[in-house]
């Protein structure tokens, strides 16, 4: 008995099923029923286990068709009883391998893919990451399905790509500063360029104040770059400035270089005693390259001056 099957794809497996719907069990005579098996008549070992309609089960035929119409054949074993009347053709699909690759890059800015190799060879593997068909930019983890798309195989892979975080660089400036009273802190350039930077002095994200010598760490606090770089800012001590006395008529004219910001002038008339007051009136005034302060005249007696800051 051959049966005609047509509308096949060439290269591809196919089963061919046949269910066995009127079972002999409880008739007469079940001991005869009737048994067949299935043969591809291109391949003369290519035969299917046989069975007996007393079995009540189906046999299976697998072949590759190597034509669009294949013929394959049903073999009587026996002239028993009972028929075969349920024939199911089923595409068969192959297990192919896929082996991810490239699993290990580094943020560049650029989307970053995974490869995919199939056994056998050349078969198209669709891949997703984190369930997208996109393929990551940022640095951090992310789960690669890769998944055989193919009409004969079919097949996929699981594994995690990393993209590790890019290299930048920093360089610390303003290392070099003297002391005035308020902190001093140094500033940080990077390449590439804005990235932020955390900096600590001897551990303390407080910039310093006194004067010293500081170890400095700056580190790169960003989502795709790390790096980091240590120097030392030493904060020298403030030179004091040169005070001049000079007579401007009867009046006092006290002064003191530019440079030397922030001082008050303050006087006292007995050193042991001390007691210094602020002179608030009249103000320093910036003349030249220099501060001054005209002071009327003093009454009798000495009178002391001095900058304090």
């Amino acid at each position: 008995h051959l049966i005609t099957l047509s509308n096949l794809m060439v290269g591809r497996q196919y089963s061919v099923q046949l269910f066995a719907l009127d079972d002999r069990s409880g008739l007469s005579p079940a001991g005869s029923a009737r048994t067949v098996n299935w043969q591809n008549p291109a391949d003369s070992s290519n035969v299917s286990a046989t069975y007996s309609m007393a079995d009540n089960k189906y046999i299976v035929l697998t072949f590759v068709a190597s034509n669009a119409v294949q013929v394959i054949q049903e073999n009587l074993l026996n002239s028993g009883y009972g028929n075969f009347n349920c024939l199911v053709l089923r595409a068969v699909m192959v297990p192919g391998t896929v082996t991810l690759g490239n699993l290990s890059q580094t943020y560049d800015g650029t989307a970053k893919s995974a490869s995919a190799t199939t056994t056998p060879s050349g078969l198209t593997v669709n891949l997703t990451y984190n369930g997208s068909a996109n393929a990551p930019t940022n640095a951090g983890s992310y789960t690669v399905i890769g998944t055989i798309t193919d009409v004969k195989y079919q097949g996929c892979a699981t594994n995690t790509l990393v993209i590790s975080k890019g290299t930048g660089t920093v360089n610390l400036v303003n290392l070099s500063q003297t002391y005035n009273g308020t902190a001093r802190s140094v500033t940080a350039t990077t390449t590439p360029t804005n990235l932020t930077v955390n900096i600590t002095y001897n551990g303390f994200s407080d910039a310093p104040t006194n004067a010293g010598s500081y170890t400095v760490i700056g580190t790169i606090n960003d989502a795709n770059y790390q790096g980091s770089a240590t120097n030392t800012l030493v904060i020298s001590k403030a030179i004091p400035p040169q005070v001049s006395l000079a007579l401007v008529g009867t009046n006092l004219m006290v002064s003191w270089s530019q440079t030397n910001t922030g001082f008050t002038v303050q006087y006292c008339t007995d050193l042991m005693l001390g007691n210094w007051l602020n002179i608030t009136s009249p103000a320093p005034q910036t003349v030249g390259s220099q501060w001054q302060v005209v002071l009327p005249p003093a009454n009798a007696g000495p009178v002391f001056y001095r900058l304090m800051k």
